[in-house]
């Protein structure tokens, strides 16, 4: 249990690293907006990425600080459902923000390598990358909620499915090894 001066200035510090990433996240928004010569068609992944970052700078401080608050007891609600809401908030704009950044190095990559099939790339297919990168965060953050619902069944199930490809795996490799083995000799 900490004290409760020190969780005050924990949650001030995490406030404040809230401020900044949001105020500076919606000024590169403002500014790709504002400044239509900043605007090509790689320029929306990078607006999406400040718009995560900027999501997940607002609730990430009020995750931490919900949670330093239980710890020293300075909340007075306590939810399960509303920690499952919270869990899900993080972990939607958390994974939304890695899959952008993930997406916007495949659009680099295929800049680099194919260069004249990049020039041709209609906006269609960046706003479908983005309506992409949501759905998949959406997917994962309602696979982990619901995993953390089922948790004493999904780890009875899913354990052993996991435990039958790692030894098939294993088996096959070991296979190939032996037949390369025996064909050298």
């Amino acid at each position: 249990m900490f004290l409760k001066a020190e969780c005050i200035t924990w949650i001030t510090v995490f406030f404040a690293a809230s401020f900044a990433t949001v105020t500076l996240n919606a000024i590169t928004i403002f500014i790709f907006i504002k400044h239509r010569n900043l605007r090509n068609h790689s320029a929306y992944l990078v607006i999406n990425l400040a718009v995560a970052d900027m999501l997940v700078g607002g609730v990430i401080t009020f995750d931490l600080s919900y949670f330093y608050g239980q710890i020293c007891r300075i909340w007075k609600f306590n939810s399960y459902r509303f920690s499952d809401f919270r869990s899900a908030a993080v972990f939607i704009f958390l994974v939304c923000s890695l899959t952008n950044i993930i997406v916007i190095s495949s659009e680099l990559l295929h800049a680099t390598y194919w260069p004249f099939r990049h020039c041709v790339l209609k906006r269609w297919i960046y706003k479908a990358l983005i309506a992409v990168t949501w759905i998949i965060a959406g997917a994962i953050s309602s696979a982990y909620i619901a995993h953390r619902e089922l948790r004493v069944h999904a780890n009875s199930l899913i354990n052993p499915i996991f435990y039958l490809i790692k030894i098939s795996g294993y088996s096959r490799a070991f296979i190939t090894l032996f037949r390369i083995r025996c064909q050298q000799q």
